[in-house]
């Protein structure tokens, strides 16, 4: 319990976009980051982070890019 002191008074939650194909065409899988993208945006966050397991974010980068 000595640690309860020391917590972070402000913590932030940070949203993580999918930024990895699932069984995704090219064209879907565009449309897919931009609609996360999107939703992101209309829920008033102030931001995101791409996450793709394989580092693959050529296709992503493009997206937010545009």
């Amino acid at each position: 319990m000595r640690l309860r002191g020391q917590r972070v008074k402000k913590a932030e939650i940070v949203t993580c976009i999918q930024a990895f194909r699932m069984k995704l065409g090219k064209n879907s899988y565009t449309s897919y980051i931009k609609d996360q993208i999107k939703a992101v945006h209309d829920a008033d966050i102030r931001g995101y982070i791409l996450w793709n397991a394989n580092q693959d974010y050529a296709v992503p980068l493009e997206v937010v890019k545009n």
